[in-house]
């Protein structure tokens, strides 16, 4: 399953470096699409500028839940099936390994960060319950991605300062 999933953070960070729009409108869907709504968000739907992104990603929200009627619904992650775990383990994992694959590239890192900070926040603070645990779920795993990065960046940090001592 690990390798699957790297593949699609592979080519999901491939796309976002051709067009960071498109590619965080595709990280919307991924989040309606596990919430348990089938709404795509459309590149052309998003403004990823500061004034402009919380106010879209926020009236996509209740639309999709106007259309799908999730509001009553429990998000599909929370389910107990174990097709369900699934999905919940391999969608953490992704955004895992999202970080994990993008750590090294800079002023990338930063935009990337920055538009699934927006993506994720306004989600995260949505009425609509569905997308408010998803969102929290993905940004959990954001948050320990960025724990591992930092973890392995000291952990490389303490055995370069060991090697120069003992030299």
């Amino acid at each position: 399953r690990g390798v699957a999933v790297q593949t699609e953070v592979e080519a999901w960070t491939a796309s976002f470096e051709e067009n960071a729009v498109a590619a965080i409108a595709e990280l919307g869907n991924m989040v309606f699409h596990a919430s348990g709504t089938s709404m795509d968000v459309m590149p052309s739907d998003m403004d990823l500028s500061a004034d402009g992104a919380e106010a879209d990603l926020h009236s996509m929200a209740v639309e999709a839940a106007e259309q799908a009627g999730t509001a009553t619904k429990a998000p599909p992650l929370t389910l107990r099936t174990k097709q369900a775990k699934r999905e919940r383990k391999a969608f953490s994992e992704f955004w895992r390994r999202l970080v994990s694959h993008n750590r090294h590239s800079g002023a990338a890192m930063v935009e990337l960060m920055t538009n699934v900070t927006y993506l994720l926040n306004v989600l995260s603070n949505n009425v609509v319950h569905p997308y408010r645990h998803t969102a929290t779920v993905a940004g959990m795993n954001v948050g320990l991605g960025v724990i591992a990065a930092i973890t392995e960046a000291n952990s490389h940090f303490v055995k370069a300062q060991r090697q120069v001592v003992a030299a």
